[in-house]
């Protein structure tokens, strides 16, 4: 009997960072309900492909296989990227998929997808580019790109050619299927035999957290002035100065602009919803989109640099508090130096004054002598 492996492929901006992070902190837990995590995507993902890369692989799944040999073990790999490019609406998702098939054939393999509605999926995906560094406005993103790809059938078809329609699992990530934030957790605990009280309570602290609109506009324009490490700093800041709310659309497209995208998609969409959702729904695959609210931009800026200086207090706090600590740490490294030189030198024991620091001893009565 082969055994049973979940490839969690995405896709991107649909809450894998959270359920990754999960379950990393629950890995203890998810062992002890017979999960086990294999953390390949790297290689799994890499450009340039080998036949030593192929056969190293399967070497690998197979050891971990047989190591995990018994009948209520399960297997899981988690990576967006094993979806594909984003950017050129994954159209690499077939190589990936045949890549993966060839490599699993000794397992039992369900694929889980998760799929975001295109307009919301676009500006997501803007802000993660800035998230990462980048400095583009959303009008030059959106050149970059061609929102006619992002088929989700095409790349679900993708996968079913080599895994079959009926071992893909698909979920809408939308408000209306998650009203809760650890809903997502739950849904995909169940997915893969997991209780859900095993992930639920560690959601709080793996949260990939979204900062607002006029945040992301703020670490736009610093981005260019910022190094890697001070990027990243800022956006902390700004994850706890100006958070987002889970599933809150921004509102770089108007709704004549979502409708427009969402037309381009409607007939790959419906062939989502007929060919790997539940049968019996004849609603749309995804809830229509709603008008965005207009930012109070004004109020909305006013309560970032309001809850930024805060943010900046309490990181200098906190900076305070380990300079502090720091130099303890330094005052304290020299301190068991200097005994050990003692110790080496005869020193009565390793606790012993060092000699730097003891009585200097009286003067001889010689020297007295001399000196008077």
């Amino acid at each position: 009997m082969k055994s049973r492996l979940f490839i969690h492929i995405g896709t991107h901006k649909t809450g894998s960072t959270a359920i990754q992070r999960a379950l990393k902190a629950g890995e203890k837990e998810c062992l002890g309900e017979g999960l086990v995590r294999l953390n390949c995507h790297e290689l799994l993902t890499k450009r340039e492909w080998s036949p030593k890369d192929n056969s190293e692989l399967q070497f690998w799944l197979r050891h971990n296989r047989e190591r995990h040999s018994g009948a209520s073990h399960r297997f899981l790999i988690s990576s967006e990227c094993l979806s594909g490019d984003p950017m050129t609406g994954y159209d690499n998702a077939p190589m990936l998929a045949s890549r993966l098939r060839e490599l699993t054939r000794d397992f039992d393999v369900k694929i889980i997808v998760f799929l975001r509605r295109q307009d919301d999926f676009i500006e997501s995906l803007y802000t993660q580019k800035i998230h990462e560094g980048n400095s583009m406005t959303f009008g030059d993103f959106l050149d970059g790109i061609d929102p006619e790809t992002m088929n989700w059938h095409k790349l679900l078809e993708s996968y079913a050619l080599q895994f079959g329609r009926e071992n893909i699992i698909t979920r809408v990530y939308h408000k209306d299927c998650y009203p809760k934030p650890q809903d997502i957790i739950v849904d995909f605990c169940k997915m893969i035999g997991l209780r859900p009280e095993v992930l639920k309570h560690r959601l709080q602290t793996v949260r990939n957290q979204g900062f607002s609109m006029e945040a992301v506009e703020m670490a736009r324009m610093c981005n260019p002035s910022l190094d890697p490490v001070r990027r990243k700093q800022l956006r902390q800041m700004l994850q706890v100065a100006s958070a987002k709310p889970v599933f809150q659309s921004y509102s770089y497209l108007d709704l004549e602009a979502r409708r427009k995208i969402l037309s381009v998609h409607e007939d790959s969409n419906d062939r989502v919803r007929r060919d790997y959702m539940p049968a019996g729904d004849d609603s749309g695959l995804f809830p229509r989109p709603d008008e965005p609210e207009s930012p109070a931009l004004i109020s909305s800026e006013t309560a970032l640099t309001v809850n930024l200086v805060k943010a900046l207090l309490e990181f200098k706090e906190a900076e305070n508090r380990s300079g502090l600590l720091r130099l303890a740490m330094k005052l304290e490294r020299r301190w068991h130096h200097l005994r050990q030189r003692w110790s080496r030198r005869g020193g009565r024991t390793s606790t012993a004054i060092p000699v730097v620091m003891q009585a200097r001893p009286p003067l001889r009565p010689k020297v007295l002598e001399k000196q008077a």
